[in-house]
């Protein structure tokens, strides 16, 4: 039978929030797991759109996504568009996961992009293992790029397996000339049948880095948030991952006011 890292494996590539869920797929089948490799291939679209209570404008963003499972690991590539503030930005990205050892694997993020709504550079590095037991851990680093600011995040993972539940914390430090920032944030997932179909339930607090409120600054505000989002397959090797989420950010120009930003977005992928 597959070991439990390519069960994990399949997870990264397929589900949108992959460094949250790798590990569910040891509730996979067999059958699941035969037909997943039968696919080795995904296409998926997205949209996303921030709408805000007040001052700003709303901030949709497309994209287009190919994945592919190999015998090392697993990759995908996605394209971003952005349009606001009668602008125009075009972001590339590539997720690489590559296997390290029996149990333990890493997820790399690498993106680039010529205007101001997206970072110039992003990068990322995050090392996952199975510590027994049904938990799971991880380290990484995130950097972000603008043509007027940068800013390095700390960040890692704690993650429990309870039967179909699968409960992760992760915390983020953000250094800075002005101080350290902190932030946090939980979900909780139940899934049904298998990995693919499943309800997750997240909320955040603290201060930390915001990308896509101010470019092309970045800039740490406080912020609170509550979502929920979900996937399941209306078809055969189709699947939409729908999600919602709610959160009050901190205005840059008035300390300890807030605006209200709901947030919305929605994806549909096809395995082949």
């Amino acid at each position: 039978m597959m070991n439990n890292f390519y069960r994990y494996l399949l997870t990264a590539i397929f589900l949108p929030l992959a460094s949250t869920a790798n590990a569910e797929m040891d509730g996979l089948s067999l059958t699941g797991v035969t037909t997943t490799l039968a696919t080795p291939n995904s296409v998926q679209l997205g949209y996303s759109v921030d709408s805000y209570s007040r001052t700003y404008e709303e901030n949709p963003i497309y994209s287009l996504q190919y994945g592919r499972l190999t015998s090392w690991g697993s990759f995908s590539l996605r394209l971003n568009a952005a349009d606001r503030y009668q602008s125009q930005d075009t972001q590339y990205e590539m997720d690489v996961y590559p296997k390290l050892w029996n149990g333990g694997w890493a997820e790399l993020n690498l993106g680039i992009s010529s205007g101001h709504l997206f970072p110039q550079t992003r990068q990322g590095a995050e090392v996952f293992s199975a510590l027994g037991n049904g938990y799971e851990g991880s380290i990484g680093v995130r950097h972000l790029a603008f043509t007027n600011s940068s800013v390095t995040m700390y960040t890692g993972s704690l993650s429990k397996y309870m039967g179909d539940y699968l409960l992760t914390f992760r915390p983020y430090i953000t250094p800075s000339n002005v101080g350290t920032s902190m932030s946090a944030g939980i979900k909780l997932t139940r899934y049904f049948a298998d990995a693919d179909r499943y309800v997750r339930l997240s909320a955040s607090t603290g201060k930390s880095p915001e990308e896509r409120t101010y470019p092309p600054f970045v800039v740490a505000l406080r912020s609170h948030s509550l979502g929920i989002s979900g996937q399941w397959s209306p078809k055969n090797a189709v699947f939409v991952s729908p999600s919602f989420s709610h959160e009050r950010q901190e205005l840059l120009f008035a300390p300890g006011e807030y605006v209200g930003i709901d947030k919305l977005s929605i994806t549909m992928s096809r395995r082949f």
